[in-house]
């Protein structure tokens, strides 16, 4: 579609990132917490299932303490890991059917709140157990917990497929980076699509040159929005 409005004459460019993406939350937040296209609250991935419900509606202090009950980690684990499908829950104008699908290798650290726990960062859920020998539910609660709740998790539901993504990447109809400017630095803001783009795909993946990586990040953003005097060196 954009390529197809773009030989119309149109200046049509998609915006795509280079890392993985998908909603962000984390556990402090409780249910009903607010949400945007990015940031979600755990009602998106949680509401709904027996035992999450009422845990998650205690205050912060009495969450931590059924996080550390094994009984009641036995059952949020069997809700939530071990159990298959979609689940719902009643909404004020009906039924809302959930979409976690379980899948806790698609279940990443976005970010760890102390400095600790930052070298957990784009690993996933799933991964930190086998390394540390525990169970998905253990891994997932010890690591929340050792934050005071605050580790950012991010639901991959984009960019999960390598060769798609190289393929976006590489169209001269696509601009590289979407972030919020640093708004929200404590759960992600997204400035690391530059550095990931030279990191990964360009030193590692080698789908394009430095030089044309450099300038899909600068003069060609720059001539999309008309700044002349943007972007380029000299």
């Amino acid at each position: 579609m954009v390529e197809e409005a773009f030989k119309t004459g149109a200046r049509a460019y998609a915006s795509c990132l280079s890392g993985t993406a998908g909603p962000i939350f984390d556990l402090r937040a409780g249910l009903g917490g607010l949400e945007d296209e990015d940031m979600i609250s755990p009602t998106t991935v949680f509401q709904g299932m027996t035992t999450w419900d009422p845990v998650m509606a205690l205050p912060v202090t009495e969450r931590m303490q059924s996080f550390r009950d094994p009984e009641v980690r036995r059952t949020l684990s069997i809700e939530a890991v071990e159990t298959e499908g979609t689940h719902s829950y009643q909404a004020a104008r009906g039924t809302r059917v959930m979409s976690f699908n379980r899948r806790w290798d698609l279940v990443q650290v976005y970010m760890g709140h102390y400095e600790r726990n930052r070298k957990y960062s784009g690993k996933s859920v799933e991964q930190i157990a086998q390394e540390q020998g525990k169970g998905v539910m253990d891994a997932f609660l010890d690591l929340v917990l050792d934050d005071d709740l605050r580790t950012s998790f991010q639901v991959i539901d984009r960019n999960s497929d390598p060769e798609a993504q190289r393929q976006i990447l590489g169209s001269p109809y696509t601009v590289i980076g979407t972030t919020d400017g640093g708004a929200r630095p404590e759960k992600g803001d997204r400035t690391d699509y530059s550095t990931h783009l030279l990191s990964y795909w360009v030193r590692e993946k080698q789908i394009m040159s430095v030089e044309d990586a450099v300038y899909r990040l600068t003069g060609k953003t720059a001539l999309m929005h008309d700044l002349h005097d943007r972007g380029f060196l000299g």
